[in-house]
């Protein structure tokens, strides 16, 4: 009797004490709160029903046995292995409390080596360390490893690029990689520009402003530009703004709802209207959406306007938030923001590559996620079936001997940044086809920084972000910016 009434409250109770003991409130608010008092609720609706309803028992004991097996499910599927496990915690807090630290995985490569064992959510996974290490993980196992997808590309048709099986990948990656690659038409960066001089000249007269807000719509207006030929003034254009807009605040880690599938069809019908006029008018500046069609008269199908409709989303996120970084890098670091305004224009655009390179190294390009679909020993040890693979980036790139000073921010203008020690785009044949739209948005909205604002921060830190481990990591969302001119 004692046994079953631990069993039915102490892993809800506990479960409960992992999301609300501190820093996690502070950190995650609802997010933490949210499944915090949801396993307090169960603990205390067990209890009463413990005290008045003596046969529900069982039922709840079976209830928490379920959870506890659950949460230990690294641990008991740890236990079927036969080899050599790698080193490492398997519990579930140990997983959930690596959330709230970003130094969490280079102090456990710190402690167990290049390559160790933890969970997320108790979901067992092998992190490793060292982009060489890791180049050679990927290139000699590619036949025992998957794609880790999250749940929304269930959601489109053929499956997410980064996420598709290598037979779909081999025509429609190199598709999109011939198509987002090369340089931007003068006009097209032209209109980047102006737009980027409007936003931080309106934000300029702000005084101080949190600049979240601001950055995901320039994102989004660049992208628009750059990925569908979009301009303010087409009707097209307004509506898969407005559409994209709410359709981008749907959950990448769930399968789409009947409305967002509505709002899919919507937007991926509007992109092909707008594919048929760039085939008509022969357009200018030449989008992708208009490249693809070049590229492959077939083109583009349903699955590239599914896949481009998601690109734009995560995009406009992944780019406001490297944006957020350059913002903070430039007010944060003012020697070098200041040493590179007094540099000559030449010079400058080459130290503005420098300054995109070295942000991107050590804030944006976090890890890489595998799944392994058939045992194999790598480095002596066993990599389990259904097991995850954490490939840490950003710890890598921090710890290179190829790099003097690895984990310091410096204008590294005459560096060599190879794949041996800088891989923020990915690797292997899943790696990010958008290097090129990346670079062309950052970089205008970082020449126009440069040449005309100086830039003051509040409140930069602590670093947040969201109740996930695939989510990044971003300066404080209460930060504030002050930009001055120049001159």
């Amino acid at each position: 009797m004692i046994t079953a009434k631990l069993l039915a409250l102490i892993p809800p109770a506990w479960t409960s004490l992992v999301f609300l003991a501190p820093p996690f409130p502070g950190l995650f608010g609802r997010q933490a709160l949210m499944p915090g008092v949801l396993f307090a609720l169960w603990t205390a609706v067990a209890a009463v029903l413990l005290a008045v309803l003596p046969a529900s028992q069982l039922p709840l004991a079976l209830a928490g046995s379920g959870l506890a097996l659950v949460l230990a499910r690294g641990r008991v599927r740890s236990i079927l292995i036969n080899g050599r496990r790698p080193p490492g915690s398997l519990a579930f807090s140990t997983g959930v409390r690596a959330l709230a630290r970003r130094d969490f995985y280079q102090r456990e490569f710190s402690r167990h080596g290049p390559i160790f064992t933890t969970t997320q959510f108790g979901a067992p996974v092998i992190c490793v360390s060292g982009l060489e290490r890791i180049c050679e993980l990927l290139r000699s196992h590619a036949d025992q490893l998957s794609p880790s997808p999250l749940a929304f590309s269930q959601s489109v048709q053929g499956s997410f690029l980064r996420y598709m099986d290598n037979t779909t990948h081999a025509f429609y990656g190199g598709l999109f990689r011939r198509a987002m690659a090369g340089p931007t038409a003068p006009e097209v960066k032209a209109q980047l520009s102006e737009r980027a001089q409007r936003m931080l000249t309106r934000l300029a007269s702000c005084y101080w402003f949190t600049p979240s807000e601001a950055l995901q719509q320039f994102s989004r207006e660049a992208l628009n530009l750059l990925l569908f030929g979009f301009t303010d003034s087409d009707p097209i254009s307004q509506r898969y703004t407005e559409l994209s807009r709410d359709f981008g605040r749907s959950s990448l880690g769930s399968i789409v709802s009947r409305r967002e599938r509505q709002q899919l069809h919507e937007l991926t019908s509007l992109l092909a209207d707008q594919a048929r006029r760039l085939a008509t008018e022969s357009a200018s500046g030449r989008p992708v959406l208009f490249r693809l069609h070049q590229l492959d008269a077939g083109m583009p199908d349903q699955v590239c306007l599914e896949n481009l409709v998601f690109m734009h989303k995560i995009a406009s996120n992944n780019v406001s938030s490297l944006l957020h970084w350059l913002l903070y890098n430039w007010g944060a670091y003012t020697d070098i923001s200041r040493r590179i305004q007094l540099m000559p224009s030449g010079q400058r655009d080459q130290a503005l590559d420098a300054f995109i390179a070295e942000s991107l190294r050590l804030a944006q390009s976090e890890y890489l996620y595998r799944r392994v679909s058939t045992d194999f020993d790598f480095e002596g040890f066993i990599f389990p079936r259904d097991w995850m693979i954490r490939c840490c980036i950003w710890e890598s790139h921090r710890t290179t001997q190829a790099i003097e000073c690895p984990s310091d921010f410096r204008l590294r203008i005459n560096h060599c940044y190879d794949r041996n020690n800088y891989s923020p785009f990915g690797m292997d044949r899943h790696a990010c086809n958008g290097v090129d739209i990346n670079r062309e948005i950052c970089t205008a909205f970082l020449k126009c920084l440069a040449e005309g604002f100086n830039v003051e921060l509040k409140h930069p830190k602590p670093f947040q972000r969201q109740m996930r481990h695939w989510s990044h990591w971003a300066p404080n969302h209460s930060m504030a910016v002050h930009l001055s001119p120049t001159s």
